[in-house]
């Protein structure tokens, strides 16, 4: 129960999750380390690497497993992802390629572990950098890439970390484990797991038992590696600055915390939305951070991160929103051949995974959707196009559409921002997107169903659209169809400026600009 003596919200209970975990780094074991210390080996900060992960995800996921099978599934995951790992593993060669290939001179290190986290707010920065200056990218990446590429004046090249070993680097992955090894024996034999526990209720005993199972058989020795591998490209190359999209990673994690130490200047560039849910943030390591807005920028001083820190920049994926290139409409015509005069509407849809299920009935998530589907079928003069998110089961979201007439899906990796620039209207449950069909000036809807929560912030900004039933849904794809939306559309039109600007800073296609000079001046090369 909360203060009000209700059930805690999901923001609530996401904030109780990242004050427990900083808690647990803080608390002293019974040889007389914190565990942040304790998990600290060979200067390697595993507990803070890990920490943003198992607040907002790993401690979700063992709350929410109840019940034997449950309990089953959590106890294997751990070696199911080393087996996944190493099945992956298999097929990269070790080589030193890497750092032979490194660029003289200063360069910027790039994390494209996400590559459409890369491709979003990384790759235009990355762009114009290389163009305008005499400066070297490395893009790091989980899979290798077309090797190189110059601009007038720099050039990126796309590296693994598969292609830093050598003999060094397998010395002390060697050293390392067999640090992790002894540190684990310690945890168990000397009682640490109950001094952790001290004061928890039995269901968060049990979840965070089931955490420091998953951190030593799982994820603590696949990061092992990754950790060593940075901290050897830190050292060996020394880059002019990091860049990194994603706070929360563990694996782009790792660089920002050896940046701290090591002195190298980091920087963030914000993805995806933040709010009091956003709780990476408190977890917050780089030295800056480039945000999109005022809002951001707030919720972020909320969340404690410094505000001498956050650059209010707007953000490089809304760029190609604002004066979209005839590429996109040409690779739009590719896919989707001539649509003719049918109006174009985009779904961004989503999933929802068990931990969600404490918020909300997944069967209104599918109660939308098939009210989508189903008014599309009925709406021959439209074309709905569904882009899948990137963890959604596609399958289940076909078969949920069946055979409904007039729809289409988006390949699941594509970029949603390359169909919103050409739809007439967008539809989303409450996704990053919605802020992409916004500054691209789009209708956009948001359909909330009764006991949909996730859609709240849109709904309030009084920018959107907001079908409550399977009627109004029906009744707006008839309006949509026959183009009789433009008085709804202007009537959201002060609303949309309003928001925008608290969300957006300046959205006039400059975020990589105001970024990269940012960066120039991070990496003490400003013009």
């Amino acid at each position: 129960m909360n203060s009000k003596g209700t059930s805690p919200t999901f923001t609530e209970t996401q904030t109780g999750y990242a004050s427990l975990i900083k808690g647990l780094g803080a608390t002293t074991l019974p040889w007389g380390k914190t565990l942040s210390e304790a998990l600290t080996v060979d200067d390697l900060p595993f507990w803070e690497i890990f920490a943003t992960e198992l607040a907002y995800r790993h401690l979700t996921t063992a709350v929410a497993s109840v019940g034997p099978l449950a309990r089953t599934k959590q106890g294997l995951r751990p070696y199911l992802l080393r087996l996944r790992h190493w099945i992956k593993a298999a097929s990269r060669r070790r080589t030193a390629e890497g750092c032979l290939s490194w660029p003289a001179g200063n360069t910027m290190l790039c994390l494209g572990f996400t590559e459409r986290m890369y491709r979003d707010v990384l790759e235009p920065v990355v762009e114009r950098v290389i163009t305008h200056n005499a400066f070297g990218a490395v893009v790091l990446a989980e899979l290798a890439q077309s090797g190189k590429r110059s601009g007038s004046a720099g050039v990126r090249v796309y590296q693994t970390t598969s292609q830093h070993w050598d003999v060094h680097v397998e010395d002390r992955l060697r050293h390392l484990t067999r640090a992790l090894a002894q540190l684990e024996k310690r945890f168990k034999s000397s009682g640490a797991l109950a001094a952790l526990q001290v004061g928890l209720d039995s269901s968060l005993s049990s979840a965070v038992e089931q955490l420091f199972h998953l951190l030593f058989k799982g994820h603590i020795p696949l990061m092992a590696p990754q950790a060593v591998l940075a901290r050897h490209i830190l050292e060996k190359h020394r880059p002019a600055i990091v860049l990194s999209p994603d706070t929360a990673d563990s694996r782009t994690r790792v660089y920002a915390l050896l940046c701290e130490r090591m002195g190298i200047p980091c920087l963030d560039v914000q993805f995806g939305l933040t709010g009091d849910e956003a709780i990476e943030w408190r977890f917050f390591t780089a030295s800056r951070v480039a945000v999109w807005g005022d809002s951001s920028k707030r919720f972020l001083i909320k969340h404690g991160v410094a505000e001498e820190k956050i650059h209010v920049t707007g953000s490089p994926r809304h760029d190609i929103l604002v004066n979209p290139p005839a590429a996109v409409f040409d690779s739009f015509r590719a896919t989707f051949g001539q649509t003719g005069t049918r109006k174009i509407v985009v779904l961004a849809s989503t999933y929802t995974d068990s931990a969600h299920g404490d918020y909300t009935d997944p069967g209104i998530l599918r109660e939308m959707k098939l009210a989508i589907f189903r008014a599309a079928d009925c709406s021959p003069g439209l074309l709905l196009i569904v882009k899948p998110h990137p963890h959604e089961n596609v399958d289940e979201t076909r078969a949920l559409c069946g055979n409904c007439q007039n729809v289409v899906f988006a390949e699941q990796t594509s970029d949603i921002r390359a169909v919103i620039a050409v739809c007439d209207a967008f539809i989303s449950f409450g996704s990053t997107a919605t802020i992409d069909a916004l500054i691209a000036d789009k209708l956009t809807v948001c359909p909330i169903f009764p006991g949909w929560p996730f859609s709240d912030v849109f709904r309030d900004s009084g920018a959107v659209l907001v079908p409550q039933s399977v009627e109004e849904l029906m009744a707006l794809f008839r309006k949509l169809e026959t183009g009789n939306l433009l008085k709804e559309k202007a009537e959201l039109g002060g609303a949309r400026s309003a928001y925008l600007q608290e969300i957006s800073h300046q959205p006039d296609g400059l975020a990589s600009a105001r970024i990269e000079k940012l960066v120039l001046e991070m990496a003490g090369t400003e013009k």
